[in-house]
């Protein structure tokens, strides 16, 4: 695995960047999940979230019936990560607003189908595929946002684990900016997983990877330095 050359810290971050949590403790499962499906070389890679405007808080879907927005400094302790920021910047402004959108205007419910992450289905890009595809995500806006706050009325087709929230929050801005957006992130929003979403964003020439220089230290406020990888 090659290196990663960019380093970033916490005041670094701008709206739009993809918050990609690494090797958490917390998050074994997931771990362990991606690698039976065998998303092995990035199976550490186990949580993300997109930040949002003000450059200081994560919206992600956490495992509630609704989505979080936490504070940066809140998910740094003890927490390795990278960044993924596009390189549009129009592009990573419209992400926040969208995210902050959801976050803002509609509950949506954390994905436990965890079969449905097992299978991944070859990505077409013939005129009528993306027409498709846009009209999915288009329609799975909708449902979204006309989400009662009732858990009665969720859909089981209106939820979304933290990395299928990423890819569609992606696909979706990409499409109001009238972009190609299976050129954007070339994977269907509910098949992935933080390892495949990771392999993507990695080769993809629109998207700048950073690798974090800093973590809280137990019970202190302060920084430390890490190796990483």
């Amino acid at each position: 695995m090659k290196p990663i050359k960019n380093t970033i810290n916490r005041s670094e971050l701008k709206a739009g960047d993809i918050f990609m949590e690494y090797d958490s403790d917390h998050h074994k499962v997931i771990r362990y999940a991606q690698r039976l499906s065998g998303n092995i070389r990035y199976s550490n890679f186990v949580h993300g979230g997109i930040v949002d405007s003000t450059n200081t808080h994560v919206i992600h879907s956490s495992g509630s019936d609704k989505l979080t927005r936490r504070k940066i400094d809140s998910l740094l302790d003890h927490k390795e990560y990278r960044i993924y920021r596009p390189i549009n910047i129009t592009l990573a402004n419209k992400v926040a607003k969208v995210a902050e959108l959801l976050y803002q205007n509609s509950r949506i419910p954390y994905n436990y189908r965890i079969r449905d992450l097992f299978k991944i289905l070859p990505t077409s890009h013939s005129k009528h595929a993306k027409e498709q595809s846009r009209q999915a995500l288009e329609h799975k806006m909708q449902k979204y946002l006309d989400q009662k706050k009732t858990p009665e009325s969720y859909s089981k087709d209106a939820t979304s684990y933290c990395t299928e929230l990423i890819t569609f929050v992606y696909q979706y801005s990409a499409i109001q900016l009238g972009m190609d957006h299976l050129q954007v992130l070339e994977i269907r929003d509910n098949k992935a997983i933080p390892a495949r979403l990771v392999e993507i964003l990695k080769k993809s020439p629109l998207f700048k990877e950073y690798k974090s220089i800093e973590r809280n230290k137990k019970g202190s406020g302060g920084l430390s330095f890490i190796r990483g990888f």
